[in-house]
């Protein structure tokens, strides 16, 4: 009863007017004190050899997240003589808040800039590329490392600002989180040093072990612009599946406040491999949740989604972990998967990769 009235107070006019407007208010007044706070803490550093950290998630999206954590403790280990200072992009692009003219006064030729991880060299929305656009022109001669990308833009006007801008600093180390990327990357920054680099996410596969028991599918799928698939196809599939076992719901974006997700991070996390490690097979159109499942140890099915970051980054993966990983055309042959998983799951243990193989030369890398 309570929740029928809840729900006919949302959809009221009346209640909607009122509240929609006082709610994006409250929303712009956060956003002003927090980007308020972070001219205050940029300000207030001092001659410290430092890193700065630029472009840092704003969403509780668990994926974004959890690259931030692991980029700023891969900093801290392979840096310890420099102190992390980190910063989103929306600070950075506030007209009036005077960022970069503060950030120009704090530079040193020792420090470092680097930006964040993810999708975010794009012209399909965001902040991101904007803000690198502003930055890296604005700073030539500073040593600066793109931490993997993926790189897509429709407006070849977009794509040749972004050329031009990113490749003002000559000095600068690229790195392309799939094979299209790099391509792209190659193509847009000639005068770049460009890398083709795994997701530095990938380096949680092989350091957990779940021994709990594990029952069911988990479908993990995004609810944005990028989903190939409608909610009915979905839908359809779970009720398929529902046939055959239990089944759940997930996704890598999650409710929580931001500010509390990032606060501890590692907290959300574990318990996200902890809700995948519970069951048999999953099947994702998310990369991170391709990359959570094989650190839970979960068998997964990758579907596609509108654009090739989750098909062409499943290429790392290729010859490493075969026997949990597969790509399915379409949602059929992600259910006929899923059974004969259910059946006969994967045996071999999963062994970690990326951290020995990759992340433990970056900083070699960045130096050369």
């Amino acid at each position: 009863m309570m929740k029928a009235i809840i729900q006919k107070l949302r959809n009221s006019r009346p209640v909607n007017q009122f509240v929609k407007p006082v709610y994006f208010c409250y929303i712009r007044f956060v956003t002003w004190i927090r980007i308020k706070l972070d001219i205050s803490k940029l300000r207030k550093l001092d001659d410290s050899k430092r890193i700065y950290l630029l472009g840092i998630p704003t969403a509780a999206n668990l994926g974004d997240m959890t690259q931030y954590l692991l980029i700023l403790e891969w900093l801290k280990k392979n840096y310890p003589e420099y102190d992390v200072a980190d910063f989103p992009s929306r600070s950075i692009l506030y007209r009036n808040c005077f960022f970069m003219d503060v950030l120009e006064e704090k530079l040193k030729p020792e420090d470092y800039i680097f930006f964040q991880s993810g999708y975010d060299t794009h012209d399909l929305g965001g902040e991101e590329d904007f803000m690198h656009k502003m930055v890296i022109p604005r700073f030539p001669e500073q040593k600066m490392v793109m931490m993997p990308q993926t790189v897509y833009f429709r407006s070849k006007e977009r794509e040749r600002q972004s050329s031009d801008a990113y490749s003002r600093n000559k000095g600068m180390l690229f790195l392309a989180r799939d094979n299209v990327s790099y391509q792209k990357a190659l193509q847009m920054f000639p005068d770049l040093k460009v890398v083709l680099y795994p997701d530095i996410v990938t380096t949680l596969i092989g350091k957990y072990h779940f021994s709990g028991e594990r029952k069911g599918v988990l479908l993990c799928q995004r609810a944005d612009g990028e989903k190939f698939y409608s909610k009915e196809d979905i839908d359809a599939l779970k009720h398929h599946l529902q046939k055959q076992t239990v089944v759940g719901c997930a996704d890598t974006t999650i409710s929580t406040p931001n500010m509390f997700v990032r606060a501890n991070v590692r907290k959300y996390l574990n318990r996200m491999l902890q809700q995948f490690s519970r069951y048999q097979v999953i099947i994702t159109d998310r990369y991170h949740g391709t990359i959570f499942s094989l650190a839970a140890g979960t068998p997964v099915i990758v579907i596609k989604t509108t654009d090739h970051k989750v098909t062409t980054g499943l290429d790392w993966f290729k010859g490493i972990y075969d026997d949990y990983i597969y790509l399915a055309e379409n949602l059929k042959e992600a259910e006929e998967k899923a059974v004969q998983w259910l059946k006969n799951p994967p045996k071999e243990k999963i062994k970690p990769y990326f951290e020995k193989t990759y992340y433990e030369h970056l900083q070699q890398l960045i130096e050369e």
